[in-house]
């Protein structure tokens, strides 16, 4: 397609709107799709330090003699509430305590007191677990553990020069619960970002650097158009800022068009295949008029109809000759076009 200044302006300028809502769109997208990955990973981290626990804490009570009793007290209101013992092979606990009546969840707490009890439960081992998980699920975090067990506290590192960006809900443990957990997590955005589904924002991505691409190209191809220069685009010459449709030998622009008859279309063609867009008189003569006596009133006759059809159009470009000159040349007209024009 061949366009003027200001349909390739008009072109541009809707494409750069368009442009510009999908970039809307995008970091809208974005936005929401980031938030909700989020939520989803603090989530699944949750889960992730709860199966790390609940791992960590089998591992090590393997071949480790543990039993739980429950004995009902009737002094007791609450239903949920008993008395419960633990007995190891070297130690024996008994307090009132909730208990949900889940003998392997009873028996998972049991075994957290008993270890806590040892000083076998660290935090490190059990940050190289969850950290473990984390990565295991894409979840790229450094990760730190708290665990508060009675009166102490220990931490599985340091946080120090870190941005805590999550701390997971506490999670409670023990027989008594008085083992709690928290992960907490420091995080780039990049790491909610590589868990995001990017579908449609690649399909966007890739909308936008196509119209930005089409942009770029309207563009380039636009600012060939000059009202001094004369540029061949396929099929077209831009002559400054007019068009020839060397295919329907149409001059002019959009609506503003005229028809070239042929001999004015084929001379017009002459000069843009030239160099310095000039013919020689002589050489134009034996062309089109060798066997004319009036041969250079024929050809004085079809240069000034060029040259109007040419101001009929508002062309930039015109023919113009010096006296005594044996050239035609087709040049740029800053002004007025009689000021170069003398034909002999």
């Amino acid at each position: 397609m061949i366009y003027s200044q200001s349909t390739y302006n008009r072109i541009i300028a809707l494409l750069l709107v368009i442009a510009g809502l999908v970039v809307i769109v995008l970091l809208a997208l974005g936005i929401t799709e980031y938030r909700q990955s989020e939520a989803k990973m603090r989530r699944d981290t949750l889960l992730l330090l709860e199966q790390a626990i609940s791992e960590e804490v089998r591992l090590k009570m393997e071949d480790v003699y543990v039993s739980v009793r429950m004995v009902s007290d009737p002094s007791v209101i609450k239903e949920k509430v008993k008395k419960q013992t633990i007995i190891t092979q070297d130690t024996t606990f008994t307090k009132e305590t909730e208990v949900s009546g889940d003998m392997d969840k009873e028996l998972l707490k049991s075994s957290q007191s008993y270890l806590l009890h040892l000083n076998q439960l660290q935090p490190d081992t059990l940050q190289q677990r969850f950290d473990a998980k984390l990565d295991e699920n894409g979840i790229k975090t450094r990760s730190i553990i708290l665990v508060r067990h009675e009166h102490n506290a220990k931490m599985s590192g340091d946080t120090v020069g870190y941005r805590i960006n999550y701390r997971t809900p506490i999670i409670q443990g023990g027989v008594f619960g008085e083992i709690t957990y928290q992960g907490l997590l420091s995080y780039s955005s990049l790491a909610v970002f590589r868990l995001m589904p990017k579908n449609v924002i690649i399909v966007l991505l890739i909308l936008e650097v196509l119209i930005l691409g089409v942009v770029y190209y309207l563009y380039v191809g636009k600012r060939k158009i000059r009202p001094d220069k004369i540029v061949k685009k396929g099929r077209y010459y831009y002559i400054g800022e007019t068009v020839l449709d060397t295919r329907k030998m149409e001059l002019g622009v959009g609506k503003e068009t005229i028809k070239l008859p042929k001999q004015q279309f084929d001379i017009l063609l002459m000069f843009l295949g030239s160099d310095d867009y000039a013919l020689d008189k002589s050489e134009l003569k034996e062309r089109f008029w060798s066997k004319s006596t009036r041969a250079k009133e024929s050809m004085m006759s079809a240069i000034n109809k060029l040259r109007n059809a040419l101001k009929e159009v508002d062309c930039t470009f015109n023919i113009t000759t010096k006296k005594w000159s044996d050239f035609y040349t087709l040049e740029y007209i800053k002004e007025n076009i009689n000021s170069g024009v003398i034909d002999h």
